[in-house]
C-alpha cells in the first residue's frame, strides 16, 4: 500500500510539472531565442533533454557587451533539462542607464533621464546617479551596483516608477576608489551609504519659475544585499579611510531609502513601496527619511528576508530595523500594510530573533502592520 501511494504521489508531481508547463502530453519543446528585440533562433528539443547553446549574438552598439542568455531575468543554464516552451533573451551589460537604446535624455546644464525605460535585457554595471525633470519609468532592468534619483526642476507634477528591477545594492569603496581615478565633480554618493540599493529623493532644486510634486511608485522589485553566510552575521567592514574622506560617517546601507538626507522629501506627495522583496541588507530594508507634513507612505505585501546584517548588537538603533522612519514635526501619514518578516536571517552566527527588529518610526502618526505597538519600537 505504501509503495502504490508513493508511486501515485509521483505520477502526480509528474504529471503537475508536464502541466505547469503548458505542454500537455507534448514530446517536443520549442525553445526560442530573442536578441535585441526580434527572434534569432528556434529550436525543438525533445523533452528531458538539454538545449545547445547558440553562438553569441553580436551588436552594432559599441557600448554593451554580451553578458548571457537569460530565463525570467536569471542567466539560463544550458545543461537544464527542458520540459516544456521556453524563451531566452540575450542580456547585454552596459556601464549606464543612458547607454540603453532608446532611453530619453534632456539636458539643460544636468542630463536628465525622462519617459520609460524597459530595460529588458540589459545589466547596468555601475552605480547610477540619475537626474530627472518629468516623469520617469524604469521597468524591468538589472542593476548591479544601486541606483540613486534625484527630482529636480518639475515644471509640472510628475511620477516615478521603479517596477519588475532587481538591484544590487552598491559597493561604496569600490565607486570611491574609482572616482579617484575618474573624478568627477558632479557626482555624489549618497548619505545612504555603502550597500543602498534604490535611493530617491525629492528636494533637490527647483529654479525659479518651477514647480511640481512628485509620486513614487517602488514595485515588485528584488533588492539583494551581499549577505554572504560564509562571512557570517556583524562581519562586514567598517569604515575605511576611502569613506571617511567623502564625508560617510559608517557603513550604513538600505535596500530603498525615500529622503537620503535631512529634508529630502519637501516636494514628494506621495510612495508607494509594494510587492517588493528584499535580502541581505546590511542596515534597514526601507528607510523614510524626515516624511514631510502633508506626504502619504504606503509600505505593503514587501517580504523583508534579512536585513540589519552589519551590526553584531544593534545596541538598539532603529537603523537597523526592517522599516526604519523618521517622521517631520509636521508629519505626513505612513500606512504598513500586509509585509511579512522573517524570523530569522539565515545568516551564520545570527541569532537574534528579528520579531524584535521589525518597525522603528520616529514621530510616529501611522496605521500600524499587524498592530506592533511603536513603544516597543517594532
Amino acid at each position: 500500500m505504501r509503495k502504490r501511494i508513493v508511486m501515485a504521489l509521483a505520477i502526480t508531481a509528474m504529471l503537475f510539472l508536464v502541466l505547469s508547463c503548458d505542454n500537455g502530453l507534448k514530446h517536443d519543446s520549442v525553445v526560442t531565442f530573442i536578441s535585441n528585440g526580434s527572434e534569432v533562433d528556434r529550436v525543438t528539443v525533445e523533452n528531458g533533454s538539454a538545449v545547445e547553446k547558440p553562438e553569441d549574438p553580436t551588436s552594432n552598439n559599441e557600448k554593451v557587451t554580451f553578458a548571457g542568455w537569460y530565463l525570467n531575468g536569471e542567466e539560463y543554464d544550458f545543461t537544464a533539462a527542458v520540459t516544456c516552451d521556453i524563451t531566452l533573451t540575450a542580456y547585454w551589460k552596459v556601464a549606464d542607464i543612458t547607454d540603453i537604446p532608446g532611453v530619453a535624455v534632456e539636458t539643460d546644464g544636468e542630463t536628465y533621464v525622462i519617459g520609460t525605460v524597459d530595460g529588458t535585457g540589459y545589466i547596468v554595471t555601475d552605480w547610477q546617479d540619475l537626474w530627472t525633470n518629468k516623469d520617469l519609468t524604469i521597468m524591468n532592468t538589472i542593476f548591479e551596483q544601486g541606483v540613486s534619483i534625484h527630482t529636480a526642476n518639475l515644471s509640472s507634477d510628475s511620477s516615478l516608477i521603479i517596477e519588475g528591477c532587481t538591484v544590487y545594492t552598491c559597493d561604496q569603496e569600490k565607486i570611491i576608489e574609482e572616482l579617484k581615478e575618474n573624478p568627477n565633480p558632479n557626482f555624489r554618493m549618497d548619505n545612504s551609504g555603502d550597500g543602498l540599493g534604490i535611493g530617491i529623493d525629492t528636494d533637490q532644486s527647483q529654479s525659479e519659475g518651477f514647480a511640481g510634486n512628485v509620486k513614487i511608485i517602488i514595485r515588485n522589485n528584488a533588492i539583494i544585499g551581499e549577505n554572504d553566510p560564509d562571512e557570517g552575521f556583524g562581519s562586514y567592514r567598517t569604515q575605511t579611510d576611502a569613506m571617511a574622506s567623502s564625508n560617510k560617517t559608517d557603513p550604513r546601507g538600505r535596500g530603498i531609502s525615500i529622503g537620503m538626507a535631512s529634508g529630502n522629501t519637501k516636494y514628494l506627495e506621495s510612495a508607494l513601496i509594494e510587492g517588493n522583496t528584499i535580502s541581505g541588507i546590511k542596515c534597514g530594508g526601507v528607510q523614510l527619511f524626515t516624511i514631510e507634513k502633508g506626504t502619504t507612505i504606503t509600505v505593503k505585501d514587501n517580504t523583508f528576508i534579512s536585513w540589519g546584517i552589519n551590526s553584531d548588537t544593534l545596541s538598539g538603533s532603529k537603523d537597523y530595523y526592517a522599516i526604519r522612519g523618521n517622521l517631520a514635526s509636521d508629519p505626513g501619514v505612513v500606512t504598513l500594510e500586509g509585509n511579512t518578516y522573517a524570523e530569522k536571517s539565515g545568516v551564520a552566527g545570527d541569532a537574534r530573533d528579528l520579531s524584535d527588529y521589525r518597525v522603528g518610526i520616529d514621530g510616529w502618526n501611522s496605521v500600524q502592520d499587524g498592530g506592533y505597538d511603536q513603544s516597543k519600537a517594532r
